[in-house]
């Protein structure tokens, strides 16, 4: 039976394998949008936190690729499952801050202008723009955005990028074309624009995202066991070894794009990518 969350508490593994986070709808909007409303209800006075929250925990659950992320609430944060320890690991990130994006395998994110909470939770110095107006996509290789709807059509209008580009948003949970979600004019055709995925147009979406082989001379490897691994692992298959501590060791530059990154940093600034 699934159990309501509470301040101490987030789902458990054993309700992450029910068929109601296997098929799994909710978006970010859609959570991030009803966790204010009840917040609003509980200022008012009209419910009392617990009433306003009492419901399955598996309701404040989104499901992005092969990642589940968990609304706390409560805490008003954002956690992922963390499958390898088996927990539900803190983002950094709360509602209206950033935006959440599945690139295959890989979890990131891309931050949303700034906002500031009161000491009543109460949004002030709020984003100009409602979440769902915000775009991020994918060009030539890199995440781009975010970027307002307005703009992001404005730029397919003067076919500064092709209109079957991949975008993703807030109100989404998988990533789709441009032109399929009518950001493109009728009257602009990819015949029109050079795209770089008009002919992989029948190819699976997760191929878009496939990252070129790394070098072999580059390849990575455990640094207590020697074995290979990937640029996404945390932990060495073989022994068990913390991959995190060999990053943070050796030059500090984002596996996925290279670009450089602090050490403290948690997502890389240039892709997203959680590191």
């Amino acid at each position: 039976m699934a159990t309501s969350p509470t301040h101490d508490s987030v789902p458990q593994e054993a309700s992450l394998q029910s068929e109601v986070i296997t098929k799994s709808s909710h978006c970010q909007a859609e959570l991030e949008a009803k966790l204010e409303k009840q917040w609003l209800l509980v200022r008012k006075g009209i419910k009392s936190t617990m009433d306003a929250f009492n419901g399955p925990a598996e309701d404040w659950i989104m499901k992005l690729g092969i990642h589940n992320l968990f609304l706390n609430p409560f805490y008003r944060r954002w956690m992922y499952y963390n499958r390898t320890h088996n927990t539900w690991d803190d983002t950094g990130f709360g509602p209206g801050e950033v935006l959440f994006v599945a690139l295959d395998k890989i979890l990131g994110v891309k931050k949303l202008p700034d906002i500031r909470w009161d000491s009543e939770q109460t949004l002030i110095g709020k984003q100009p723009d409602a979440l769902t107006e915000w775009y991020i996509y994918l060009y030539k290789g890199k995440l781009e955005g975010p970027i307002l709807e307005a703009e992001l059509k404005h730029r397919l209008s003067k076919c500064d990028l092709p209109a079957d580009i991949p975008v993703f948003s807030a109100a989404m949970t998988e990533w789709q074309r441009a032109d399929a979600l009518g950001l493109v004019s009728p009257a602009i055709t990819t015949a029109k624009q050079k795209s770089p995925y008009s002919a992989k147009a029948e190819v699976p979406t997760s191929a878009i995202f496939e990252k070129s082989k790394p070098d072999p001379q580059q390849a990575l490897s455990c640094p207590k066991c020697q074995t290979g691994y990937e640029s996404e692992d945390v932990f060495c298959a073989n022994c068990g070894f913390d991959l995190r501590t060999a990053i943070t060791e050796s030059p500090q530059t984002c596996p996925n794009c290279g670009e450089k990154i602090e050490e403290d940093d948690v997502y890389c600034a240039n892709c997203g990518i959680k590191l």
